[in-house]
């Protein structure tokens, strides 16, 4: 039978998750320590379960003793279903883009293949219904005389706030050397190097491995 007293609340587990991923317990498939931009992403679904269980008056805690019946399954089955309609849906009210809300739902499935996999809870496997959203972002590229503007006209740049100016300069440098935004912030003086008088980025792109 299914035991009813051995839940534990989401943020808990996602805590032990982060602290694991931020200590090297846990690693990537290539045993490579997690990013730090993956560590990030983790700690903003902290957040946002934070907000949405305090919204939900809820602590949403997982059976991590689940053990498999007819009416059980059925009951944790309506449970996870109601977790992921109604959280998805507090991510959409605050205005989450749908790649943003599948991004949260894809560390979600590995942070639930983690408990069970690694810290050997038996879960089920019910998140395998969170099913990720994608949206199609269309490509916009700049002309050169658009990106000439940006760069050199003057009467533009007096017009613009001091943070709208730091905001141009990050949107033309990212234009112009073509790094993933989350790339283009990561980068420190480290990774200048100049070479014949001119000023190189020394950079290696590494995808995010959740």
């Amino acid at each position: 039978m299914q035991r009813t007293n051995d839940k534990i609340p989401i943020l808990i587990l996602l805590e032990k998750f982060i602290y694991d991923s931020e200590k090297g317990k846990r690693l990537q498939k290539n045993g490579a320590l997690i990013s730090s931009s993956t560590i990030d992403n983790y700690h903003a679904l902290f957040s946002n379960l934070k907000g949405f269980c305090s919204k939900s008056q809820n602590e949403w805690s997982f059976n991590v003793k689940y053990r498999a019946s007819k009416t059980g399954f059925n009951k944790e089955k309506k449970y996870y279903k109601r977790f992921y309609t109604h959280f998805t849906n507090y991510l959409y009210s605050k205005g989450c883009t749908d790649n943003y809300v599948g991004m949260q739902i894809k560390i979600l499935r590995t942070f639930f293949i983690y408990q069970i996999s690694t810290l050997g809870y038996e879960m089920g496997l019910f998140y395998r219904d969170f099913y990720v959203r994608r949206e199609e972002i269309p490509i916009i590229v700049l002309s050169q005389e658009q990106l000439r503007f940006l760069i050199s006209n003057e009467e533009f740049e007096n017009s613009l706030s001091t943070k709208m100016k730091i905001i141009k300069d990050i949107f033309v440098v990212g234009c112009t050397i073509g790094l993933r935004f989350s790339d283009l912030m990561s980068l420190k003086g480290s990774n200048l190097e100049k070479q014949d008088g001119a000023t190189y980025i020394v950079k290696v792109s590494k995808k995010s491995c959740t």
